[in-house]
């Protein structure tokens, strides 16, 4: 009799565990949720969104980055990390979308990118009625707290909580450790011809100072300028970085477009590198990855040429 008692009081008890768990999980996904996007609108949503396109290929990362890459159902060409990603169907280019393809998808969230997306095109899906949310990371601080709002819209606040905790304390890490180091003057070429570098309100100002680096045109508020050769010439920067070729280019054939400059202390030293341009350029979580691999160079280049902290 005390075993049959037993066992009913460990089924009720299961039982009541179970649907216990199925009502908080219900609740966390339908009820209402609000958060502020990046240019301070508030997006709210009568239950976390299930269908979901991203217009810019760091929107996709930081999506998948929080547990809600499943439920992109639509993105924008470029949009190719992680390898699932390229699955989603493309309603365009960042710069060009596709709005009849957009409606056809019944997104019940448009995470999009003022910076980079068509301005109209952008206005007419909010006059459509669809929730749109800016997401504009200009730092990495700004990474991380996307990471967390976006949880909140889709309903993996938990997995975007914890994201953005490990993403902060790697990115503390690493700036500790290269706090006392010798600073190492940057040029970064986005492009040879115009030559477009990188200027100090794009977030990959912050990400050279992580390591101990220094944009040679921080100064500049542009997020993309062109720059002259003469103003290289004046900075004179220790590195010279740029996006790699995919194989159109060997690094031997980039450090030889340079050798007329030998003025440069980067030409000088040949300290011209390649790098991973999606992940230097994108503010997505692997920015990370991107401080990672650039402490590393810099330490590289500390040593190679010597540099001690007075120097």
């Amino acid at each position: 009799m005390m075993q049959v008692l037993r066992l009913f009081i460990k089924t009720f008890l299961l039982f009541w565990a179970a649907t216990y768990a199925a009502l908080c999980f219900a609740d966390d996904n339908q009820h209402p949720v609000s958060i502020n996007d990046d240019l301070g609108n508030q997006v709210t949503l009568k239950q976390p969104a299930k269908r979901i396109v991203s217009l810019a290929p760091h929107n996709t990362e930081i999506l998948f980055s929080i547990g809600a890459g499943h439920k992109v159902v639509g993105t924008v060409h470029y949009s190719d990390y992680p390898k699932a990603a390229l699955d989603i169907p493309r309603i365009g280019g960042y710069d060009k979308i596709n709005i009849e393809q957009i409606i056809t998808l019944q997104p019940d969230l448009i995470v999009a990118w003022r910076t980079g997306n068509d301005s109209r095109a952008n206005k007419r899906l909010q006059d459509l009625g669809y929730p749109v949310y800016y997401s504009e990371p200009s730092s990495f601080q700004d990474i991380a707290n996307s990471m967390e709002k976006l949880a909140v819209l889709t309903g993996t606040a938990e997995q975007g909580k914890k994201r953005k905790q490990i993403f902060l304390e790697k990115y503390h890490e690493l700036k500790t450790s290269s706090a006392s180091k010798q600073t190492i003057k940057i040029y970064y070429e986005v492009w040879q011809n115009p030559r477009y570098t990188l200027g100090g309100s794009h977030f990959s100002a912050e990400l050279f100072t992580v390591c101990g680096g220094e944009n040679i045109f921080a100064d500049v508020k542009e997020k993309a300028p062109i720059v002259s050769l003469e103003a290289i010439l004046t900075r004179n920067p220790d590195v010279i970085l740029t996006g790699d070729r995919h194989g159109k280019e060997t690094l031997a054939q980039l450090r030889g477009n340079w050798k007329k400059w030998p003025q440069i202390k980067a030409v000088k030293n040949q300290q011209i590198h390649y790098v991973n341009a999606d992940i230097f350029t994108r503010s997505s979580p692997r920015a990370i990855d991107a401080a990672v691999a650039l402490c590393e160079l810099l330490d590289g280049v500390r040593e190679q040429l010597k540099l001690d902290k007075t120097n």
